[in-house]
């Protein structure tokens, strides 16, 4: 959840404003979404959540309202800031531990604020890595620590493992400052189980990929999409993961995001593409590997067997390519993603050889980076918009 980075870094004076806001006649949607709810923050990206009705979202841009916003979402219809810590920087991935929200900054830190209540209190300023935030006073998010990692930190994997706080930098030259090598073929390990004594505990290598975007941990397991492949990871010792699998089957692309079905069978690996514009949007469904959701059988996954892909069965103009997308938790095979241009898409994979889309929302100038269900909404981060939430009615796939 690469990242596009270029037209990002900009200056953003954009009032912060909570609006319920109904569909208007731009926008495109089925009968089965509606959009509920909004909170404007230019710049938004990645979002995660508590488990007590509050949204962590991070902000991107060069002034405010970039960095980290906590958002009480208890009622998805008014969405509210409650919390801000302003922090300047290419910020575009959040990550959670318990109330320690991971920030990942991706080119040298700046501060929109003073030292009391702004980032960079612990150090950090001109660096890179992985800003670690205390978010247990709502109304206070504040700095415990800064961890700088090799070329940065573009995107994190938080997860907890027997108890301990663990973190997956991914990292690689695309908006670094400096020196870093063009294919690294790492990742850093980073304990944040004492987050003010946080540090770099290994940098295990990815070879022979060039490097890592993003992934998803599962118990022992970890789907990871690697740039230049998709790989699986046996992760009991997370320290030196010990790789099972390599997957190459689609040639010429970014990978670039995974999930993985709620049985653990099913792994979707999401391709990024912006060489042809509407990349997998040209009203074609399996049109073409760019841009695409992939599925994978990863019930033996040492030998990962792919099943199917997606694309949207609608022309969409502007930038249209898989993006960040989250499984729906429960029984049924239905995930999220954002599509940039495309807004959010639910889609079915009962039948993994041939998913379908089950519902849709393109709201009215979408930038849809992130997507994610929580507590029985659709809740989206997008660039121009902020916070999106939507109901979904999941029609049953026949």
């Amino acid at each position: 959840m690469m990242h596009r980075v270029t037209a990002m870094i900009c200056s953003l004076v954009v009032a912060v404003a909570v609006t319920m806001m109904p569909a208007s006649a731009a926008d495109d949607h089925s009968p089965n979404m509606r959009l509920i709810g909004n909170l404007r923050l230019a710049g938004a990206t990645d979002v995660v959540f508590t488990p007590d009705g509050y949204a962590v979202l991070a902000v991107n841009g060069s002034t405010r309202p970039a960095g980290l916003h906590i958002i009480d979402v208890r009622n998805p219809k008014s969405p509210r800031e409650v919390g801000y810590l302003p922090c300047v920087g290419s910020g575009y991935d959040v990550g959670l531990w318990h109330n320690v929200a991971v920030m990942s900054i991706d080119s040298p830190s700046g501060n929109s604020s003073t030292k009391k209540d702004g980032c960079n209190v612990h150090g950090g300023q001109g660096e890179e890595g992985i800003r670690l935030v205390d978010i247990s006073d709502r109304a206070h998010p504040r700095e415990v620590k800064f961890i700088p990692t090799e070329c940065g930190s573009h995107t994190n994997v938080t997860f907890d493992h027997n108890g301990r706080g663990l973190v997956y930098v991914q990292s690689y030259t695309v908006s670094t400052s400096g020196p870093c090598a063009s294919a690294h073929g790492k990742i850093s390990v980073v304990d944040i189980t004492n987050p003010a004594k946080a540090k770099v505990v290994a940098t295990p290598s990815v070879l022979p990929a060039i490097g890592c975007h993003d992934g998803t941990v599962v118990g022992n397991l970890a789907y990871m999409a690697c740039l230049s492949e998709g790989q699986i990871w046996d992760v009991s010792d997370p320290l030196a993961p010990k790789m099972l699998s390599e997957i190459r089957d689609v040639p010429d692309a970014i990978w670039h995001s995974t999930a993985v079905s709620n049985n653990g069978k099913i792994a979707m690996f999401g391709f990024e593409s912006f060489e042809d514009g509407n990349a997998s949007c040209n009203g074609q469904t399996k049109n073409g590997k760019t841009g695409a959701i992939y599925f994978y059988d990863v019930s033996d996954p040492k030998n990962p067997k792919q099943l199917g892909s997606f694309t949207p069965p609608r022309l969409v103009t502007g930038v249209c390519t898989a993006h960040n997308f989250t499984v729906i938790p429960g029984q049924q095979n239905v995930l999220v993603s954002a599509w940039y241009s495309a807004g959010v898409m639910a889609i079915n994979f009962d039948d993994p050889a041939n998913p379908v889309e089950v519902g849709h929302y393109i709201a009215n100038g979408a930038s849809t980076w992130d997507a994610n269900y929580y507590r029985g909404h659709v809740y989206v981060g997008d660039e121009n918009r902020g916070l999106d939430v939507f109901s979904l009615k999941v029609p049953q796939h026949q």
